[in-house]
């Protein structure tokens, strides 16, 4: 899938960037060409409201780091510096508040889209203060909004490669 890329994320070395430390993203195009070239820029934390919340809404990034637009121009400075961006991302945990969650087409409740315990119930796991769904993809609504994740990625903030934490998890 990465063609003649793949030698280029071969050779480079992570440098995870977690926003929570770092400037905005419109004041990142002077600092990339101090980075290592090739590199793999993994931006963290930037979506609403920080790390391990309103998972799976990354996009628009939260305001304080900038827009689409911001993020997209990051993205484009990088590679003309021959570095290559993977966003950190986690679809397989929803957090309770996101707006996934409160969009589900009525009358599915959250509880609809999560991995069932024996008894029936909905599998949480909390992160921090924040509590999410384990999701099953098996609920088509969670396979429509993790397919709108990729489309996302490929048309609003065109990333490389996507980071994605947590893909298959035992309960």
């Amino acid at each position: 899938k990465l063609g003649a890329r793949l030698s280029t994320l071969a050779r480079a070395p992570l440098i995870k960037a977690d926003l929570v430390k770092l400037k905005p993203f419109r004041d990142w195009a002077p600092d990339l060409p101090r980075l290592p070239s090739p590199a793999l820029l993994h931006p963290v934390a930037f979506q609403p409201g920080g790390h391990d919340e309103n998972d799976p809404d990354f996009l628009p990034p939260d305001p304080r780091w900038g827009t689409n637009a911001d993020f997209t121009s990051v993205v484009e400075v990088a590679h003309s510096h021959g570095q290559l961006v993977m966003p950190y991302l986690n679809v397989s945990w929803w957090d309770t508040t996101a707006p996934s969650v409160q969009a589900l087409p009525s009358p599915m409740e959250p509880k609809d889209i999560a991995v069932q315990n024996l008894r029936g119930n909905p599998v949480t796991e909390q992160f921090g203060p924040h509590d999410g769904y384990i999701v099953s993809p098996h609920v088509a609504a969670v396979r429509k909004r993790i397919d709108g994740v990729f489309e996302e990625w490929r048309t609003q903030v065109p990333a490389d490669c996507l980071f994605f934490d947590q893909i298959g998890q035992l309960v």
